[in-house]
Formats: C-alpha cells, sequence, structure tokens
C-alpha cells in the first residue's frame, strides 16, 4: 500500500512540474498581448500552409530582449519527403521565442514566400511583448 502511495505522489509531482514549465501559446486570433517572465519561453500558434511556399517570417531587426529558438508544426514533413509536406495542407505553426531581459517589445511576423519578403499585399500580424 505505501509503494502505491510513494507512486502517486511522485506522479502528481511530477505533473505539477510539468504544467508549470509549459510554455504559454498565444494565438493570433484571439490574443496580440503577451505578457511573459524574463527567462521563460512562449510560443506564438498561427495558420500556415507551407506547401504554398509561403512561411510567417520574422521581421527584422528582432528586439534584443527576445530569442528566437525554434519553428514547429503540428503536421511535420513526410517521412518519404523530408523537406515536403501535404499539397495545400493547412496546417499550425508554432513560432517559439524566450525573453531575455525585461521590457516592452514589438515583434512583427509576416506570412510571405522568403523569396519575396516585401510583398506589399503579405499578412503582417503584430504582438505587443510585456516582459516582467
Amino acid at each position: 500500500m505505501r509503494l502505491y502511495l510513494v507512486v502517486a505522489l511522485l506522479m502528481f509531482n511530477f505533473t505539477c512540474k510539468s504544467l508549470k514549465n509549459s510554455a504559454p501559446v498565444y494565438s493570433s486570433s484571439t490574443n496580440m498581448d503577451i505578457k511573459i517572465k524574463t527567462g521563460q519561453i512562449f510560443e506564438i500558434e498561427l495558420e500556415s500552409t507551407p506547401s504554398s511556399g509561403f512561411q510567417w517570417l520574422i521581421v527584422e531587426p528582432l528586439d534584443d530582449k527576445i530569442e528566437f529558438v525554434d519553428t514547429r508544426y503540428d503536421d511535420p514533413p513526410k517521412e518519404d519527403n523530408p523537406d515536403g509536406f501535404m499539397i495545400n495542407n493547412a496546417v499550425r505553426e508554432w513560432k517559439v521565442f524566450k525573453a531575455l531581459k525585461s521590457g516592452e517589445v514589438t515583434l512583427q511576423l509576416k506570412y510571405a514566400q522568403p523569396f519575396n519578403p516585401d510583398d506589399p499585399e503579405a499578412k503582417v500580424q503584430t504582438y505587443q511583448v510585456v516582459i516582467e
């Protein structure tokens, strides 16, 4: 009986730590204001169609208060074609950042083709990031 109690407590402790350390996710459809603490990771969720050649690009220069960490997708490239996505398949894309210093940052992401980043018709998302 004591073994079950110990295992249950360990699992509860692990679950609480996992939830505490998970990165906040901000969706472009619901919130353009981001509040985060120094040293924390945050993610911005976007809709994307990678097979179209369009990507969410970071509009430079990126403020020194935040750092770009990674891009990830809910539908990664297929095993038989690691550079390709299913044609015309809309996926969720996350841009992952880390807060480095306290302050306020304006972060802009542009949905454009990398070879045509100055497209005047490109969709732009602007986020106000407050780092405590």
